[in-house]
């Protein structure tokens, strides 16, 4: 890769994270909160989809700081443009695989990116997977599907994701699919506390 092209990708990934509206998660639907139940779980997930899909160019959809959103995840997200996914709190992943949804023999990844250009996925908080009930039942071969994947982006070009926190995957932590092209990966901190 030459000079030019890693600049012309951060300044794109920069541009796409730093002008525009922010859209608070809250703004469409989703509640903070540790102890949720599979419907309130499955309300986050459509929250964060909404968010994510109502964003123009140039906007940043918002996990606050100080606040835990545990989530289902409703489904992929396709055709972002020049937005960006700062999360200075945490997304947490809904820990039952009953509430999950798994088409095609797998449970869909926690946060799925397709077809993205100039996509960012930033803060100063965590996407948590909670994973350690996945690698049980998983070890206890008690899973009907594949494990999922915490994040996933694939199809897209000009990718960012940068301090950030991503913890306990249920399986891989940040699956960059073979039709991603020009992602830029720094200072992610990756941890299994369990």
């Amino acid at each position: 890769m030459t000079k030019s092209f890693w600049v012309a990708l951060v300044a794109a990934a920069s541009h796409a994270a730093s002008h525009g509206r922010d859209i608070d998660i809250r703004d469409h639907g989703a509640v903070a909160g540790d102890d949720v139940d599979a419907a309130t779980a499955i309300h986050n997930g459509r929250a964060i989809f909404d968010a994510l899909k109502a964003a123009g160019r140039g906007d940043t959809v918002v996990a606050p700081a100080g606040l835990r959103f545990v989530a289902v995840p409703w489904a992929p997200i396709y055709g972002l443009r020049d937005v960006a996914l700062r999360v200075d709190g945490c997304l947490a992943a809904y820990r039952d695989p009953a509430a999950w949804p798994h088409p095609d023999g797998k449970y869909e990844p926690f946060l799925s990116i397709q077809t993205a250009e100039n996509f960012t996925l930033h803060g100063a908080g965590a996407i948590d997977g909670q994973g350690h009930d996945w690698w049980w039942l998983f070890a206890l071969n008690k899973l009907d599907h594949k494990r999922p994947v915490l994040v996933e982006i694939d199809g897209s070009s000009r990718v960012a994701v940068r301090d950030v926190a991503l913890l306990d995957s249920p399986r891989f932590n940040l699956y960059l699919g073979p039709f991603t092209r020009g992602a830029l990966i720094e200072r992610v901190t990756i941890l299994c506390d369990w």
